[in-house]
């Protein structure tokens, strides 16, 4: 739910993001698809850090997980039959007057009371809205018995994500060093995905049985040649990345394997079917099979492609340029699996 009151946004959440057995309760940590030991020993730290009430600072690249583990950290906690409330530090800058902003922000914590109040992309506060938090985060607790002048004691647990090393942040003079230190009493570092290979693969078939669900199709798996371009990728978007690449895969593929020519790197959710086709044409070594035979059938797929959507996919008017018949097209779009994505212009 999305509650917008002019002055920012504030999203509150229960479990949706969280990972349910087929009972709909919320499983363990270790119980999420990952192999890798770092992800592993990440999950045993946290099941105790979650029967805490301090504060936590996630860090990691962007679509590593961060808010993933903010609520699984909430769900796993006392206070997960509460508001898990989620601000976005990014939308403080637009909300105008600096007045606004306090508003919004004690707006949150009555909101989050009883709960968890997540403070995604903390680093993006500005100086002055730190000053504020800082000052807030004193009676943060009603337990503590303070009450401030300012806003009435709220009982939540405060969690914070961060993209960049906020300690170089509080050396630039760019973090208030007090409020580092509130919030890093649970320091908790989640690695990049290309740092925990093993990982691709279980959270690449998570994703696939949940869009096969959604896409109303029955998919047995990845073929070797996709398995092989998944765990070979970079992953510069992380796990978001991979979601999207599996998910646009699930739309475009077809029962019983998605293929590697379902998938879309780096250009994921941007541009045309075949802009991205024929910037994947460019990294052969995304397949198993390099025989003549498939490398000319992926420079067609390419080629087709960049063709027809010059003629908007028009495939008379392509036939004419290629100098083939428009029928030949349509069995050629056939043999080569490509699908038009007239959505995506």
């Amino acid at each position: 739910m999305n509650e917008d009151t002019g002055e920012g946004k504030v999203s509150k959440h229960t479990d949706d993001t969280a990972v349910a057995n087929k009972g709909g309760s919320e499983r363990s940590f270790d119980a999420f698809t990952a192999k890798s030991r770092v992800i592993l020993d990440l999950y045993r730290v946290m099941e105790s850090v979650a029967l805490s009430d301090a504060p936590v600072l996630l860090t990691g690249e962007n679509g590593s997980g961060k808010n993933f583990f903010a609520r699984k950290l909430h769900l796993k906690s006392k206070r997960k039959n509460a508001p898990f409330v989620r601000a976005d530090c990014i939308a403080f800058l637009q909300e105008g007057v600096f007045e606004n902003r306090i508003k919004n922000y004690e707006r949150m914590l009555a909101t989050a009371d009883g709960g968890t109040l997540f403070f995604d992309g903390i680093e993006k506060l500005p100086l002055n809205l730190q000053t504020v938090l800082l000052d807030r985060m004193a009676p943060y607790s009603k337990s503590s018995g303070t009450v401030s002048d300012k806003t009435a004691a709220f009982n939540v647990r405060i969690i914070a994500s961060a993209e960049c090393d906020l300690e170089a942040s509080v050396k630039d003079g760019r973090f208030l060093i007090d409020l580092y230190h509130r919030l890093n009493t649970f320091p908790i570092n989640i690695p990049p995905l290309r740092e925990r290979k093993e990982d691709i693969e279980p959270l690449a078939e998570f994703f696939l049985k949940k869009f096969g669900r959604k896409t109303k199709k029955q998919f047995s798996g990845f073929s070797s040649s996709a398995a092989k371009a998944l765990h070979d990728y970079y992953w510069p978007g992380n796990v978001r990345e991979l979601k999207n690449t599996v998910e646009y895969a699930c739309i475009l593929g077809e029962e019983p394997f998605i293929q590697d020519w379902d998938l879309q790197f780096s250009k994921s959710f941007s541009g045309t079917a075949c802009e991205q086709t024929a910037s994947e044409e460019k990294i052969p070594s995304l397949t198993e099979d390099r025989t003549l035979k498939t490398a000319l059938n992926r420079f067609k797929r390419a080629y087709i492609c960049k063709i027809l959507d010059e003629t908007s996919w028009n495939q008379t008017k392509a036939g004419k340029i290629l100098g083939i018949q428009r029928t030949y097209i349509s069995r050629l779009l056939n043999e080569l699996h490509v699908r038009e994505d007239r959505d995506r212009k």
